[in-house]
């Protein structure tokens, strides 16, 4: 496909199906509040180049980073992870990351976290370091990072401190 070109086209006029007119005007409201921007990583050298290259768009603001390649099911009675985000967020006015636990076979294929409890959250636990896909014998744990945060500008200051990795990657 050739660059530039959208993947999709949406078509119109809309039409509004029978009964849905509150969606509709919930949508445009959402819509008419936000700003979705996209970044297009010329050269792939990893999430933390393509987190930094969003530096110009976001300021001083908190952002999100939704990375797609993850599909988590919600423990019944739980919320899902994008309401759980934000809202630990607001708690802690720190940047957050989600994960999830996996087999432990599976931590090879991971960015694997070293945590600690939070005092009085269970909830909540404290990152002290990720270790990207251990071997099963030096992964710290079974936590791996589920491709969903919540970052605090801070982390641009982070990322230019970073070293790169393997495949000249950030």
């Amino acid at each position: 496909m050739p660059p530039g070109r959208p993947l999709f086209k949406i078509r119109g006029p809309f039409r509004i199906a029978a009964g849905k007119h509150h969606l509709v005007d919930q949508v445009r409201d959402i819509g008419d509040r936000v700003q979705i921007h996209y970044i297009r990583q010329t050269e792939q050298l990893g999430l933390g180049d393509a987190i930094r290259l969003a530096r110009a768009h976001m300021g001083t603001e908190p952002f999100a980073v939704l990375l797609g390649g993850t599909i988590i099911d919600q423990p019944k009675g739980q919320k899902p992870s994008l309401r759980q985000l934000p809202d630990a967020f607001e708690t802690t006015q720190a940047s957050v990351v989600a994960v999830h636990r996996v087999a432990p076979e599976w931590v090879s294929r991971y960015g694997i976290v070293d945590v600690e409890a939070e005092p009085g959250r269970d909830d909540l636990l404290r990152l002290r370091k990720l270790v990207e896909k251990p071997a099963i014998n030096l992964a710290p744990s079974y936590l791996a990072i589920a491709g969903r945060y919540v970052f605090t500008s801070a982390i641009f200051d982070c990322i230019d401190a970073t070293q790169t990795g393997v495949g000249g990657e950030i």
